[in-house]
């Protein structure tokens, strides 16, 4: 539930273990809009793509209406393609595949 960024002086970073200390430069929480975001993003990275049902257990969102312009806008340009309960990016979307994602990071639930 939290993203971390380690201390960047190598030096510093290792004494800090040495002596028992957070090595941590930033702590941030995402709120749950940016964390559905980010597992959209990590699970359509993967060949599998986003199991529906399995997306919406973990992050108690549904993705198709989270995500519904932007897989329909995805869809229609044939860069992702539905599979039973798996939503996954097409063979023409791999070289171009951060674009697409970009369109799952970027949502806002309020329009």
């Amino acid at each position: 539930g939290r993203r971390t960024m380690n201390i960047a002086h190598i030096e510093r970073y290792v004494e800090g273990i040495r002596a028992g200390c957070s090595v941590y430069a930033e702590v941030e929480t995402p709120t749950a809009i940016e964390a559905a975001c980010e597992t959209a993003v990590l699970n359509l990275r993967r060949i599998r793509g986003i199991d529906i049902e399995e997306f919406k257990i973990r992050t108690g969102h549904d993705a198709m209406k989270l995500f519904g312009e932007e897989i329909e806008r995805n869809r229609k340009l044939g860069l992702l393609e539905m599979d039973g309960q798996h939503l996954f990016l097409t063979s023409e979307a791999l070289p171009i595949a951060d674009s697409v994602l970009c369109d799952f990071a970027a949502v806002d639930p309020l329009g």
